[in-house]
């Protein structure tokens, strides 16, 4: 039976290698290639922990507007008051006619907590 393709080169006798080449390819010598009763053993641990995330109880939360007509460079007075910075920019809208688009912002400091897993014993 012939071949296809011309047969590879003979191949030096016993442990020999022509010089320069590495004693093994880098992708055999890799853990995750390697087979066999010789080949390291590896294990590997997933963990999945919850998380929680409040808004930070010594601080309180910031709510901010300013308004997007051109050239106006009105703002709101930021507060802890989602309503009352509201009033502020319909109060705006009502002595500027036009003047009704406002950025709104809010921000405040949070924590995230990690959420223990219980054990029964």
């Amino acid at each position: 039976m012939q071949h296809a393709h011309p047969p590879s080169p003979a191949r030096p006798e016993g442990n020999a290698r022509p010089e320069g080449r590495p004693a093994e390819s880098r992708l055999l010598a890799h853990p995750v290639r390697q087979c066999g009763r010789d080949a390291p053993m590896t294990r590997s641990v997933i963990r999945h922990t919850e998380h929680r995330i409040i808004r930070d109880p010594e601080t309180a939360p910031n709510v901010a507007a300013s308004c997007l007509h051109p050239g106006c460079g009105w703002a709101a007075r930021p507060g802890p008051d989602v309503a009352e910075v509201d009033r502020q920019c319909m109060t705006h809208t009502g002595l500027n006619s036009g003047h009704s688009r406002f950025l709104r912002g809010f921000w405040d400091i949070a924590l995230v907590h990690r959420i223990e897993a219980v054990t029964e014993a």
